[in-house]
C-alpha cells in the first residue's frame, strides 16, 4: 500500500458527507539525474490503498539508467516517503496521518544499484562514495545483495521500463569491513552509506569502482534532487 491506510479512510469518511469527491496527493523520493542519462518514470497508475488506485499527472524520475547496455546500470535513492496531503473536492482539507515509523536506521542513506546486463559484476566498495560540500566524500559500511529472480527491477534478467519510488524495507546488514568488494551476476547491489555527521547540502553519487567482465563501466556523477509524484484518484463513490 503507497499511502497510508488510515488516509484513506479519512478520504473517504469526508467524502460521504457529499455526493462524491476527488482527491490529490503527493509522494515524495529523490530522483538521481545526470547529463546524458535517461530518466525512468514510475507508472502512471498509483495504488493507493488496498482498492485504490490512482493516476499520476506529474512525476520526477524514480531512478535513473547511468549506462546502456550491455552493460546496464540503473540507480536508485530508496527513501520513499509517504508524506502526502490530500484535498477533496468540494474543498476539504484533510492532512494525511501516518501512525508507522519510517523504516530504517536514522541518519543514514540507502542506495540501489541493478545491474541489468549478463556477466560477472564487480562493485569496489571503496570507489562507491557519496559525495557533498566541501569535499565531503564517505563511502558505504553495509551492503546486501539480491540475485536477479528476486530482484523488483529486473523481470526475466531485464531491466523494467517502469520502476516504483524505491521503497526501505529491507536494510542491507553485511558489513563492508568484511568484503572489499561484492561479486554478481544479474541482479541488484543495495548499499547502506552513514550520514549522522554528512554535511548538509547538495549530494552526489560517484560510482567509479564498477566494472563488468573485467572491464570498467564508466558511470556519470549522479546528483540526487528532490523528487515527488503527484495524483489524483476518486475517492468516492
Amino acid at each position: 500500500m503507497r499511502a497510508s491506510g488510515l488516509a484513506v479512510r479519512l478520504t473517504a469518511a469526508g467524502c460521504m458527507v457529499v455526493a462524491g469527491c476527488m482527491a490529490v496527493g503527493r509522494e515524495t523520493y529523490t530522483s538521481p539525474v545526470a547529463s546524458g542519462s535517461r530518466p525512468i518514470f514510475a507508472p502512471e497508475t498509483v495504488p493507493v490503498g488496498s482498492d485504490h488506485n490512482g493516476t499520476a499527472f506529474s512525476q520526477d524520475p524514480s531512478a535513473v539508467l547511468a549506462s546502456g547496455p550491455p552493460s546496464e546500470v540503473v540507480v536508485s535513492v530508496c527513501d520513499w516517503s509517504e508524506s502526502l496531503w490530500f484535498l477533496v473536492f468540494p474543498p476539504l482539507p484533510i492532512p494525511l496521518v501516518s501512525l508507522a515509523d519510517q523504516p530504517g536506521r536514522p541518519n543514514t542513506t540507502v542506495v540501489r544499484i541493478t545491474f541489468g546486463g549478463q556477466g560477472q559484476w564487480r562493485a569496489s566498495f571503496a570507489e562507491l562514495a557519496l559525495l557533498g560540500p566541501e569535499g565531503a566524500r564517505i563511502t558505504p559500511d553495509r551492503y546486501r545483495l539480491v540475485i536477479a529472480k528476486k530482484a523488483e527491477t529486473l523481470a526475466g534478467g531485464a531491466i523494467r521500463s517502469e520502476l516504483e519510488p524505491c521503497q526501505r524495507t529491507l536494510e542491507p546488514k553485511q558489513s563492508v569491513e568484511e568484503a572489499k568488494f561484492a561479486v554478481l551476476e544479474t541482479g541488484e547491489l543495495f548499499l547502506t552509506f552513514n550520514t549522522l555527521d554528512f554535511p548538509k547540502g547538495e549530494r552526489t553519487l560517484a560510482l567509479d569502482g564498477i566494472t563488468r567482465d573485467g572491464v570498467k563501466v564508466n558511470l556519470p556523477k549522479l546528483a540526487l534532487e528532490h523528487g515527488a509524484r503527484w495524483f489524483w484518484y476518486r475517492a468516492f463513490p
